[in-house]
Parts: C-alpha cells; structure tokens; sequence
C-alpha cells in the first residue's frame, strides 16, 4: 500500500493561477481526481510532498488529459518555493 503523501496543483496553463490544491495519502484517490478534473485549458502537478518530486503532469486536453510520468523533475522547478509553504503545515 501507497502510504506516501501527495499534493495536488491544478492550475490556468497561460497564466498560471492556482485554483485547485489537494493532498492525499496514496495516490489512487488524487490521480483519479486529475483524470477527472484536468479541462482544456488547466493543467494539475501531482508531486510527492517529502521530496518535492513531480510524479505525474496531467495537461488537459478536449476528452482526456494527457500524462506524463517520466523525469519530470521537482515542483520548485515548475512553483519556485510552493514546497517550502506545503512543507510548513
């Protein structure tokens, strides 16, 4: 079992205004979320809360968002110091 934690950011791809957090302990819960919730023009970064590592990227598109899981690096690299503030709770 998935005992990790897990945060959610959904956010407006041209502006880039976040309207959307979840965290989530495992990951099933919060990626079925992202499949559901990801429209055209969002996109929702799924990273591990411990690390910062970016798990998966969802881009929204017309039916189904697109997924990327590989090397997708950290999320300060995507929010630089979101980790920090996530961390702090």
């Amino acid at each position: 079992m998935d005992n990790k934690i897990y945060c959610l950011v959904r956010f407006t791809r041209k502006s880039g205004k976040i309207d959307t957090t979840l965290e989530e302990t495992g990951s099933k819960e919060i990626r079925l979320w992202a499949i559901k919730n990801t429209t055209p023009k969002k996109d929702t970064v799924i990273f591990e809360k411990d690390t910062g590592i970016v798990m998966w990227y969802y881009e929204g598109t017309g039916d189904f968002p697109y997924i990327f899981d590989k090397d997708l690096g950290y999320i300060d690299d995507y929010c630089p110091g979101l980790l920090a503030v996530i961390q702090r709770d």
